[in-house]
């Protein structure tokens, strides 16, 4: 659901056809895609791969009703820790 979310409010294209659903799924196989909870899931983010000097961050959202509380800069933030 978040990353029909993601693109839906991004506007960020699909090019490979593949469902939102099983972009995820394969994000999550690979490792990729990590989410921030508090306790419940509150942001999500997603990592292209690293850098020297740290890692390539994507597909950050957190829902609507979740915005304007910090969610998304701590999962970037804890991400980039990595």
């Amino acid at each position: 659901t978040w990353m029909d979310g993601f693109f839906e409010e991004t506007g960020v294209g699909n090019e490979k056809g593949i469902s939102p659903k099983e972009i995820a799924l394969q994000m999550i196989n690979n490792k990729q895609l990590f989410v921030w909870g508090n306790p419940k899931p509150m942001a999500m983010v997603a990592m292209g791969g690293s850098t020297p000097k740290g890692v390539r961050v994507h597909s950050v959202y957190t829902p609507s009703d979740k915005r304007g509380q910090g969610y998304a800069k701590a999962v970037v933030a804890a991400l980039s820790e990595m």
